[in-house]
């Protein structure tokens, strides 16, 4: 993407792939952007994930637990294997 500026506001944009143009203005775009930022939700933070994660998914948290528990018993399987 390449700009040619036409005025302090106004560039023109043209893209070399498409071979096509357009108008752009800074203060446009400034505007949207400060339109976006305004209207986006707030990041969590971890303490409110951790409180979502739990209401909205009970049990997650034992994911690792279970995990461990099934490492340990197909480990024992392995051992019970090998005896003849």
């Amino acid at each position: 993407m390449r700009y040619f500026k036409v005025d302090s506001d106004i560039y023109l944009s043209y893209d070399e792939a498409s071979k096509t143009s357009s108008v752009i203005s800074k203060t446009e775009i400034k505007e949207l952007t400060d339109r976006l930022l305004k209207d986006m939700p707030e990041v969590p933070n971890d303490a409110e994930l951790l409180e979502w994660a739990n209401a909205n998914y009970p049990g997650i948290l034992n994911i690792g637990n279970q995990n461990k528990r099934v490492d340990e018993l197909q480990a024992q399987l392995v051992e019970l294997n090998k005896i003849r």
